[in-house]
């Protein structure tokens, strides 16, 4: 794997060139570099409407310099379940692009009215926001936009049309819908097509399996070290309790030798600086969690968005597979009636059905073609951000525990020498021990 992302980025670079028709398949705006957007989350507000509708609001801040927004800076309140619509309509606008995780949705054991989890909730939403920003193509669509702009009619607005139009498409169907009913039905046959060993596979289906390969490793080694992370906080979180129990004990050991010589006062002092190590201990897990064991499955969660981004090629190339077979099995109908006598309304049908068939053939053959390229342009973008996050990631780890292993050094070396110094208050001679 370790020459591996070197050949996928120059596999990526190839995809942003001249397509079929000579246009370049990046969508990337050119425009909205070199301007800023900055989105913050913040004011999480418990809202009650009834026993039965009780959530969370967030206050979502944008300052921007970009042109296509009506203001440079703004506010909008937003719930989770907005959070959840963008999530989705960005997915079908972009296939195959990597989108951004959503904090989950179920809690578990924790309330998701507890403050802890608000919190981690709110930093989690500002980081999607945040990384959709950075996205040249996320950022540039208008759900994005109004998600960021709108007031609460005008979202729920936006979101009725949005659900308007789906229906509508599930009724009537998109330009050549009649084909495309064909397309569904055909599916599961071409599947078993483009799954088989003897069928042709291009220099890019290769790459895609290296890069499948490359992936479902990376997966489970990255599940393996969350695994171990958090073994190693929730040790951690242990440790600071059993240190509490620890000085606890001295504290009552040295209650009962105050009275017999110095060294009660001494281990009054090692309990007490038992007590602040368990202090240090629970604050080190804490931040060993924020820094360390969040990010790390923050990346599982990105490493799953890509495996799901990958997997919208195959989706492409089965839709496009299916289209050149309709191509075909229309061609073939039209050589077989063509100058006969009598069949001029059936070839002119079967004419119609061949047009139809070539225009669904040509959006789907620019739709994998583009679903390729954006998958590439991904993969070679999470290569350099990984790069960059684990490097981060291990240095705030590394830095920290630097730190804590510095104040706990501190913490027991101001006991040695008060221990060195003690000295009984009784003398003990050889062969006797103190009475009572």
């Amino acid at each position: 794997m370790s020459g591996y992302p070197e050949m996928v980025a120059s596999a990526a670079s190839g995809a942003n060139s001249t397509m079929k028709d000579g246009s370049v398949s990046s969508t990337v705006n050119d425009s909205m570099k070199g301007f800023h957007l900055n989105i913050t989350v913040c004011d999480p507000v418990k809202q009650e409407q009834g026993a039965m509708s009780t959530y969370i609001t967030y206050k979502v801040n944008t300052s921007t310099d970009r042109q296509d927004f009506h203001y440079r800076q703004f506010s909008v309140i937003r719930r989770y379940r907005d959070f959840l619509w963008l999530h989705n309509r960005l997915g079908e606008e972009f296939p195959g692009i990597i989108n951004p995780p959503l904090p989950e949705r179920r809690t578990g054991l924790i309330s998701r009215f507890e403050p802890e989890f608000i919190e981690r909730r709110r930093k989690d939403l500002e980081r999607y926001l945040s990384r959709v920003a950075s996205h040249e193509e996320l950022s540039s669509s208008n759900y994005f936009m109004t998600f960021l702009q709108a007031d609460d009619a005008a979202l729920a607005e936006k979101k009725e049309e949005v659900k308007k139009l789906k229906a509508q498409l599930a009724k009537e169907g998109t330009p050549g819908a009649n084909f495309v009913k064909w397309i569904d039905e055909a599916i599961s046959v071409v599947k078993l097509r483009v799954g088989m060993e003897d069928e042709p596979r291009s220099e890019v289906d290769k790459q895609f399996e290296h890069m499948e390969q490359y992936v479902n490793e990376l997966d489970i080694q990255i599940h393996q070290v969350a695994k171990h992370v958090s073994s190693l906080v929730k040790k951690q979180k242990i440790l600071g309790n059993t240190m509490y129990d620890f000085g606890f004990a001295f504290t009552q050991l040295a209650s009962s030798e105050r009275e017999i010589d110095s060294l009660g006062e001494v281990l009054q002092h090692m309990g007490e600086k038992a007590d602040s190590v368990s202090v240090a201990c629970r604050a080190q897990a804490l931040k060993e969690g924020e820094a360390f064991e969040v990010p790390i499955y923050d990346y599982v969660k990105i490493i799953a968005a890509l495996k799901v981004a990958m997997t919208k090629r195959q989706e492409k190339k089965i839709k496009y597979v299916a289209a050149v077979h309709e191509v075909e099995v229309c061609t073939a109908r039209r050589q077989n009636i063509e100058g006969i006598v009598g069949k001029e309304e059936k070839l002119r049908m079967v004419d119609n059905a061949l047009h139809a068939a070539q225009a669904t053939m040509e959006i789907a053959e620019g739709e994998f073609e583009q679903v390729t390229a954006r998958i590439l342009r991904e993969f070679e973008r999470f290569l350099a951000e990984k790069s960059y996050d684990l490097k981060k990631i291990m240095l705030d780890y590394v830095n920290i525990q630097i730190e804590y292993a510095r104040k706990i050094e501190a913490n027991w070396s101001e006991l040695v020498a008060e221990l060195e110094g003690v000295e009984p208050d009784i003398p003990i001679e050889e062969g006797h021990l103190p009475s009572e």
